[in-house]
């Protein structure tokens, strides 16, 4: 049986954000930068009293934005960031597979009409991460492996609608 894991998370960040009404109750436009490090220390199981197995990684992010109110119940958005994580898997010769990044865009509209009563979002996105992995099976010595893919893009739309008739009610759907 598995005692149990144990694991420990740093997690250190920089960050630096602007907005700046380009045209006051109009149009902002927002900026921002991001300096992320990550440590993650975690043993799968104590038992063993196993080395732990270390995940590190580092990056410079961003984030740009640009708000557009049409009028002040209707708003046009769109946004462009990246992020990224630390991968948790090695290849079948166990060196550590890189890091995960991704680059993301989404653009919309929101409404609140009646004082938010009756309200919706709708947006496209897309989302492209890089050094992707998928299991790909174990080794004699019983360690799993990962094989690397490449990049994957996730896109779509998602659409809200909420409406609150009274004052602690509210119906959703999505």
């Amino acid at each position: 049986a598995n005692p149990g894991t144990r694991g420990t998370t740093y997690r250190g960040n920089a960050y630096l954000q602007q907005t700046i009404d380009v045209v006051p109750d109009r149009l902002s436009l927002v900026a921002g930068a991001t300096y992320s490090k990550i440590k993650t220390n975690s043993v799968t199981n104590v038992g063993l009293n196993a080395p732990a197995s270390v995940l590190y990684g580092k990056d410079w992010l961003h984030r740009y934005g640009a708000v557009f109110n049409i009028t002040k119940d209707f708003i046009v958005y769109a946004m462009d960031s990246t992020t990224f994580s630390p991968s948790a898997f090695r290849d079948i010769n166990l060196n550590k597979l890189p890091n995960i990044a991704g680059k993301g865009r989404e653009a919309g509209l929101k409404t609140a009409f009646l004082d938010g009563r009756i309200s919706s979002t709708f947006s496209v996105f897309k989302q492209q991460l890089t050094n992707q992995s998928f299991f790909a099976g174990t080794r004699p010595d019983g360690i799993q492996y990962h094989a690397p893919i490449g990049s994957t893009t996730q896109q779509g739309f998602d659409l809200d609608f909420a409406i609150s008739p009274t004052p602690g009610l509210q119906f959703v759907g999505t």
